[in-house]
């Protein structure tokens, strides 16, 4: 009779292993897991390099599954002192992967050893996030901050989270805080930017991002923010300057060349600005902004089939325009399509429920 072969342990981070199934064991240290064991540090600066490149952004590097591989292979046979980074590196990885719930199992797995390393309660927070509950990632990211009360990512994630569940007053603080730590961190400084643009404080929202501007001169979007700013303040040769410097900047971005048509609008050079809608459709016919506010300077010089085109095309592309609602309900009701009119006020009233102006089109009110 023939030998009968012996069957091949099933390794737990083989094909079709599950994470749950995971559990840490205590094995030799041969030169081959020592190999890993470097490689799996080196490897890790290597990934924190790419990503600090941007190269990560959007894609996964090919390695990523062998990186993967590797980590689950080695970690129960780091040494102790590596163990905590060995859990919050495999984690980073699998982050790096998109896997956000199997980085979550990882980090909740090993809850205890991580306790006290603010980098994992950052990325707990992180994934809570991303997973769609904000409120238990407010806890993680506080308990990150408590750790480590000037970590630079806790302090930004914990702001722009602030922010999100409206809580104004406490993203201010925070982010005031960080950037007196950081004052030349980008993020913080366009973020909170951003924060303040949305309060109407015109003149703190320039001085951050000029600020943002200086450390990233070639960015389109900090021009365009400027701009914008500079708008809303009517000084609008320095909203225009800055929205040439932005077309310099990316001739193809269409989103200057709509500012641009907003502010010659402003100045009422017809002209002008509609040439500079029409080239912010030419880059992207799917610019809803544009194309509303194109429909509205033709339906303002009497060109009523043109506006009704432009303005209807914008709510097809994004039916959440509530000037086009209004803009489009007076067209029809001014060029006595009385039945129009009314569709188009009850269609905005399903989006925007209780609008005074939509209110006053749908009973033939006059409104300003």
């Amino acid at each position: 009779m023939g030998k009968k072969k012996k069957k091949k342990a099933v390794s737990s981070t083989g094909k079709g292993a599950n994470l749950k199934d995971h559990k840490p064991t205590v094995k030799p240290r041969s030169r081959k897991v020592v190999f890993h064991q470097k490689v799996l540090l080196i490897s890790f600066d290597i990934m924190k390099w790419i990503g600090s490149q941007g190269l990560l952004r959007d894609r996964s590097p090919p390695d990523m599954d062998y990186l993967k591989k590797i980590y689950w292979e080695v970690l129960d046979s780091l040494p102790h002192n590596y163990y905590s980074r060995g859990v919050i590196n495999l984690a980073k990885v699998l982050t790096w992967a998109k896997k956000f719930e199997e980085a979550y199992f990882v980090l909740d797995r090993y809850s205890t050893l991580v306790a006290d390393e603010a980098e994992a309660q950052y990325l707990m927070g992180t994934f809570l996030q991303k997973l769609g509950t904000p409120e238990r990632a407010l806890t993680y990211f506080q308990k990150a901050l408590s750790l480590e009360p000037d970590h630079p990512l806790v302090l930004i994630s914990l702001a722009k989270l602030y922010t999100e569940l409206g809580q104004v007053d406490s993203s201010i603080v925070t982010y005031e805080k960080a950037i007196k730590l950081y004052p030349e961190n980008f993020a913080m400084l366009s973020n909170y930017g951003i924060l303040i643009k949305e309060l109407g404080e015109t003149d703190r929202t320039q001085e951050l991002f000029r600020k943002a501007q200086a450390l990233k001169p070639n960015i389109p979007e900090i021009r365009n923010t400027i701009g914008l700013n500079y708008i809303r303040m009517r000084k609008y040769p320095q909203a225009i300057k800055a929205f040439e410097k932005a077309i310099a900047i990316a001739p193809e971005d269409p989103e200057a060349y709509h500012n641009l048509g907003i502010v010659y609008s402003l100045l009422n050079k017809i002209q002008e600005a509609e040439r500079w809608f029409l080239e912010a459709i030419r880059r992207n016919p799917d610019h809803a902004g544009a194309r509303s506010n194109l429909g509205n300077l033709y339906q303002n010089t009497g060109r009523l089939e043109q506006a009704e085109e432009q303005l209807r095309l914008a709510l097809i592309i994004n039916p959440n325009l509530l000037p086009t609602y209004i803009n489009l309900s007076r067209l029809y009701r001014t060029s006595g399509k009385s039945s129009l009119a009314l569709e188009i006020a009850r269609q905005g009233l399903e989006r925007f429920p209780g609008e005074p102006k939509l209110e006053k089109l749908l009973t033939n009110q006059d409104i300003d």
